[in-house]
C-alpha cells in the first residue's frame, strides 16, 4: 500500500524507524530535504511508553511518511484503514528539529547543522 502512494505521487519522502527509531529517521529525513520539522503529535500505540521508547524504538515496518497538506487525506485512503496513521508534525522553512512532548513542552530544540555534525562526526577518522 505505502508503495502504492509512491507511485501515486502522493509520498514526498518516507525512513523507516529501523535504525535509530522515530526522533532518528525524522532527523535523517530533515538533513536529507534541508528542511526543518515541528513534531508535536508522539504517537500512541495504545499503552504507556516512556518518552524514550516512542523517540527511540526500532521497530521494523514503521515508517515516517513525508505528504503535502493537499495529499494528507489520499495518503490515509490510499494506506486503507487497516494500516495505522497519524499526522505527528509539519515541516518549517527554519532549519531546526524540535520535537513537543505529550504536554506540549518543547524537549528538544536544535539546529539542524549542530544536529547533523554529531550525526556524522564519528564517521570521520
Amino acid at each position: 500500500m505505502l508503495h502504492a502512494a509512491s507511485e501515486r505521487g502522493l509520498v514526498r519522502s518516507c525512513h523507516d524507524l529501523s535504525e535509530g527509531g522515530l526522533a532518528v529517521a525524522v532527523a535523517e529525513m530533515a538533513f536529507a530535504g534541508d528542511v526543518g520539522v515541528d513534531i508535536t503529535d508522539l504517537p500512541s500505540i495504545g499503552q504507556e511508553l516512556s518518552l524514550e521508547v516512542v523517540l527511540f524504538s526500532e521497530s521494523t515496518t514503521r515508517f515516517v511518511v513525508e505528504t503535502t497538506p493537499a495529499n494528507a487525506q489520499a495518503l490515509r485512503e490510499c494506506l486503507g484503514s487497516d494500516i495505522p496513521v497519524a499526522q505527528i508534525g509539519t515541516t518549517c522553512k527554519e532549519p531546526r528539529l524540535r520535537i513537543a512532548d505529550a504536554n506540549g513542552e518543547w524537549i528538544l530544540w536544535a539546529k539542524l547543522m549542530d544536529l547533523k555534525e554529531a550525526w556524522q562526526k564519528p564517521l570521520r577518522w
